[in-house]
């Protein structure tokens, strides 16, 4: 297969929610032309495992393993270690396990060649306050756990687009920031803290998420052009 990407494209993450690994395979082969990540969350991993990483390996892009992992620091350090010989090539935890357990998990991933890249979940963005306290904002709960994450040694977070100025302001852009929650439009699902691709990546996000925002536009691959056109002449779509 022939990919004929600009190293932009490696800052796009797509997600995989298809229910049947054929399909997501069919999404793989059919936008690997395009992107270089493919990410890989609890239900399509619960659906079909270590299979799917495998065969997305096969075409030699990269694994994203969005299991936002919260645990006792045992079982962190042991999926650690399992994600580690999956070989992918980033995997999360939530940044609420702590900044002990995250600074453990740090130390443990260091010395390993070619370990995957740790970044810490900050407050999801279907959330418009976070829960454990809503008294408080997303933004102050997202900067003091980018924070822990940071102090640990992990390579970054994921928070939403308006949290990444702030954010790489704070801890420099070698720490680095994915944004899910992009959309083209306003949303009507879940997602409360949205933004569109291209003001995700104006804010400094390293990499952006889309879901359905790809695999459910009319044309895919027209919608991949119509990002990469905007992206080289500065426009809005």
């Amino acid at each position: 297969m022939k990919h004929n990407r600009h190293p932009w494209w490696d800052r796009v993450i797509v997600a995989l929610d298809q229910t049947s690994l054929l399909d997501s395979l069919a999404w793989v082969e059919r936008l690997r032309p395009w992107v270089t990540w493919f990410k890989v969350g609890p239900v399509a991993f619960l659906r079909h495992g270590p299979v799917l990483i495998h065969a997305i390996h096969q075409t030699e892009a990269r694994v994203f393993l969005d299991l936002k992992l919260h645990d006792i620091p045992s079982v962190l350090e042991s999926a650690l270690r399992a994600a580690y010989h999956l070989r992918v090539a980033m995997v999360n935890f939530h940044a609420l396990n702590g900044p002990e357990a995250l600074r453990a998990l740090a130390e443990i991933a260091r010395p390993w060649p070619d370990r995957p890249l740790l970044v810490a979940v900050t407050v999801l963005t279907s959330h418009d306050r976070p829960p454990w306290d809503p008294m408080s904002s997303p933004d102050v709960w997202a900067e003091r756990l980018a924070g822990w994450a940071f102090e640990a040694g992990f390579d970054g977070v994921v928070c939403s687009a308006g949290e990444v100025p702030t954010i790489r302001q704070k801890y420099g852009p070698a720490f680095r920031t994915v944004v899910p929650g992009v959309r083209w439009e306003p949303p009507t699902d879940d997602q409360r803290r949205w933004a569109t691709p291209w003001d995700a990546l104006r804010a400094g996000a390293d990499w952006i998420v889309l879901g359905r925002a790809l695999t459910a536009a009319p044309d895919p691959e027209a919608a991949c052009r119509r990002l990469n056109e905007a992206f080289y002449k500065g426009e809005d779509g």
